[in-house]
């Protein structure tokens, strides 16, 4: 036993002039030669971490550790890269999409910076838990009708609040027929609003072809016009 504390602590002891010799070598290590210690080198990675602090390590580099370091030096890079402010906000992204041990104190940490519709799109693409999350801030953003119409669909909880957003703008009556075929909780409203707005012939053959929990009632449109048509046809003969 008391062999194995001397060469434990033999060993301890080359480690540190290990380490000593290297850091007062000329010119020393650099943060690239760090990195790869702290990535590597288990005995000498946490004196390593410390020293490439000191030496004001890019993004990128704390990146590299913490996408491919242990978890104990993972956090530890995130932390030191959370706390520098100016040009993380890529990196946070791609800790969001690519890190899932760092995902969710990643996710916190964007969501404080205001992000954008385009990086919270490609989240959309690539992690399914965070979704709904982006969705909610994208909607008080810009956005398309058409993304309007799939939070309609998918999301619930945004449902009304889409709508809302797409009555105070300009839409068309196609849009309102896939809501109607699409959306069983705003079918009504969009029915109305498609009457509002006037339908042709060719969108109530479409509802009634694909929709049929409105095949009677656009029948009834359909046919009524189509009468009334006939009639204006009729007396001009």
């Amino acid at each position: 036993m008391r062999n194995q504390a001397h060469k434990q602590t033999e060993s301890d002891i080359n480690l540190k002039l290990l380490w000593e010799q290297l850091v007062k070598s000329n010119p020393g290590p650099d943060n690239a030669q760090l990195c790869q210690l702290i990535i590597h080198t288990k005995p000498l990675a946490e004196k390593a971490l410390e020293q490439l602090f000191k030496q004001q390590p890019t993004n990128f580099e704390l990146y590299q550790i913490m996408r491919d370091g242990r978890s104990e030096f993972r956090d530890k890079a995130f932390e030191f890269l959370a706390t520098k402010g100016e040009g993380t906000y890529n990196f946070i992204v791609s800790t969001v999409i690519q890190i899932p041990e760092l995902r969710d104190d990643a996710w916190k940490k964007l969501a404080e910076q205001s992000p954008q519709g385009k990086e919270l799109r490609l989240i959309i693409d690539h992690v399914e838990s965070l979704k709904l999350e982006c969705w909610k801030i994208i909607i008080n953003q810009q956005l398309s009708n058409d993304e309007l119409i799939h939070l309609m669909q998918d999301y619930e909880e945004l449902r009304d609040a889409a709508w809302d957003k797409l009555m105070q703008r300009k839409y068309t009556n196609r849009e309102l027929c896939r809501i109607i075929e699409h959306v069983g909780a705003l079918r009504q409203k969009a029915w109305n609003q498609l009457l509002k707005k006037g339908t042709t012939n060719t969108e109530l053959n479409y509802l009634i072809d694909h929709v049929p929990a409105v095949r009677d009632i656009a029948q009834y449109k359909l046919h009524k016009e189509t009468e009334d048509v006939l009639k204006i046809m009729s007396g001009l003969q």
